[in-house]
């Protein structure tokens, strides 16, 4: 298996300062999945709170594999974005998880009052890189 990525620092930067990006996942048979979706990350993982029975959690109980992407399109002459290759794990509680939540709360804290994350009843996704590619970043 390929060792893991970290993010550079100015990938890092720029996935703190986006609040949307793109996670697609598939099932067992290879059906895609993509969807709009709110995280945080740190230099290793990047975190999103999903619902127990979600599209994504059930595609990532069959199949690990996901793809990742935050980006804007600012003009033709000017774009960036971030993409990322993986695995994905369901967490439901733990270090990872308390991390997870730590991060969510850090980076949008609205989070906390409006859909908190309960350990035991809430889902937190962890994508592991395998593969960053990044383009257009200051």
């Amino acid at each position: 298996m390929k060792d893991l990525v970290e993010f550079s620092p100015k990938e890092l930067r720029y996935l703190e300062q986006q609040m949307v990006g793109r996670l697609a996942t598939a099932s067992k048979k290879g059906a895609p999945h993509v969807a709009p979706i709110c995280y945080a990350s740190n230099s290793e993982r990047i975190f999103i709170h999903t619902g127990r029975s979600s599209k994504k959690v059930r595609n990532i109980m069959e199949n690990r594999r996901v793809a990742f992407v935050a980006d804007e399109y600012l003009s033709w002459e000017k774009n960036r974005g971030v993409i990322v290759q993986g695995g994905a794990e369901a967490l439901e509680r733990e270090e990872e998880y308390e991390l997870g939540r730590r991060l969510i709360y850090g980076k949008d804290p609205k989070w906390e009052q409006e859909y908190p994350i309960i350990e035991g009843e809430e889902i937190l996704l962890a994508i592991i890189p395998r593969k960053v590619l990044s383009w257009g970043l200051e």
